[in-house]
């Protein structure tokens, strides 16, 4: 099941604030690219759950399938 999201954000102000504002708000994906709007900035991601993040990418990452010996039927 699709889980789609869109929203819209509009700032107003005066142009050093909003220059100020896109500034604090850049930041970049976990991928390294540059996003414009970086939500971490603003709430950070607790440790906690990075941590918890990491510890499953690593176990999923070394994770090899049990593998059973079939009898083989002559």
């Amino acid at each position: 099941m699709p889980n789609h999201c869109e929203a819209d954000l509009y700032i107003e102000g005066p142009a050093d604030k909003i220059k100020g504002f896109i500034k604090f708000a850049e930041g970049s994906s976990h991928r390294n690219s540059v996003v414009p709007l970086q939500v971490n900035k603003f709430i950070p991601y607790p440790q906690k759950f990075i941590d918890l993040d990491i510890a499953y990418d690593n176990k999923m990452r070394n994770w090899m399938p049990c593998r059973r010996k079939t009898a083989k039927h002559t």
